[in-house]
């Protein structure tokens, strides 16, 4: 449940808090056993001008340019969480066992577990945001794809993505 001494951001500017995983204590055998929470509090981070220009985790804009970026686990880690926060839009708490599972990537919640390192990405790329010691923010819209990603794409898919770009020009990105 929500604890009322942990609120989400209330803006795109919040700072990130600590580490929501933390690493398996030494000398454990098997899979990774966690030292902090194995449930995350998620709740939506409000972003009006990245809902209105962005994208929904779950269209083929994402999929298609996004996905060389931040990698397949990202994408399904962000959609699933899109599909939660839809029909739970005040937020819910996530059990990371049952998630690593579902999500194909093991149950380990340690430093190095595929999770772990999932979550860590979408925050360093701005999609998510911690906020106390159990607390995930997490976009409802990724923003359009920036330049200094772009470039980083095949050259195939830089093309595609201007041609997306200049057919959208003047209305709104999600059809993509």
């Amino acid at each position: 449940m929500h604890h009322p001494d942990h609120r989400p951001p209330s803006r795109a500017t919040a700072p990130p808090g600590p580490h929501p995983l933390q690493p398996a204590p030494e000398g454990t055998a098997g899979p990774a056993r966690p030292a902090g929470p194995t449930v995350l509090h998620v709740a939506p981070w409000p972003d009006p001008l990245v809902e209105q220009h962005g994208h929904d985790p779950r269209t083929p804009y994402v999929e298609r340019f996004w996905l060389g970026v931040l990698g397949p686990s990202c994408i399904f880690l962000a959609r699933h969480l899109a599909t939660r926060l839809e029909a739970e839009p005040a937020g819910f708490d996530l059990d990371l066992v049952d998630c690593a599972r579902a999500l194909g990537l093991g149950g380990g919640l340690g430093r190095h577990a595929p999770l772990t390192r999932t979550v860590t990405r979408l925050c360093q790329f701005g999609m998510a945001q911690r906020f106390g010691r159990d607390g995930l923010a997490v976009r409802r819209a990724f923003p359009p794809l920036a330049r200094h990603h772009l470039v980083r794409l095949p050259p195939a898919l830089q093309a595609a993505h201007d041609e997306v770009v200049a057919d959208r020009a003047g209305r709104r990105p999600d059809a993509a």
